[in-house]
């Protein structure tokens, strides 16, 4: 049974500490953002990327690094909106469930997607390819840590031990 600090979900799973999950979910995003504009600003200062031209160019490690980080640049190639840190906070937040549930399947058709959507940049650039698979790997097996230290099966709910989600 859920207790204040827990959140049932799925008849006989539960989320214990939730506040603290939905906290340490978000501390990781952002680590993994520092982590990636690092990775990124490195690949800037060395114009790998595509469409790289002076126009667009950062000069300088650190300051490639702080433009990447805060989103601050009018240079379309550089900015992201903060929308990988959003992506990347949804899959903390869901994929430990997903995996506590034996989901693998809508693990592995999230990153189906996300990897069709830029098919055609990697061809151009293969450290953003590289990137990707970093964080997605990183992402994946965070979540299994996760999985293991916040989501539990409770004693009541369906209790047939049978995932929900079976394909």
């Amino acid at each position: 049974m859920a207790t204040d600090s827990s959140l049932q979900i799925m008849g006989a799973w539960e989320i214990h500490h939730y506040v603290c999950y939905i906290a340490v979910a978000v501390l990781l995003a952002i680590a993994m953002r520092l982590l990636m504009a690092y990775f990124r600003a490195l690949a800037v200062v060395r114009r790998d990327y595509p469409e790289a031209g002076p126009e667009n160019m950062i000069y300088g490690r650190w300051l490639a690094f702080q433009e990447i980080v805060w989103s601050r640049t009018l240079m379309k190639e550089h900015a992201d909106l903060w929308l990988p840190f959003l992506i990347g906070l949804a899959e903390f937040l869901a994929y430990p469930i997903l995996i506590r549930l034996d989901a693998y399947v809508l693990i592995g058709g999230w990153l189906a997607i996300k990897s069709a959507g830029n098919w055609g940049g990697w061809r151009i650039s293969r450290t953003s390819y590289n990137r990707f698979l970093v964080a997605n790997i990183s992402n994946v097996f965070i979540s299994y840590w996760l999985a293991h230290l916040f989501v539990e099966k409770t004693a009541c709910g369906l209790g047939s031990g049978v995932p929900m989600f079976r394909f």
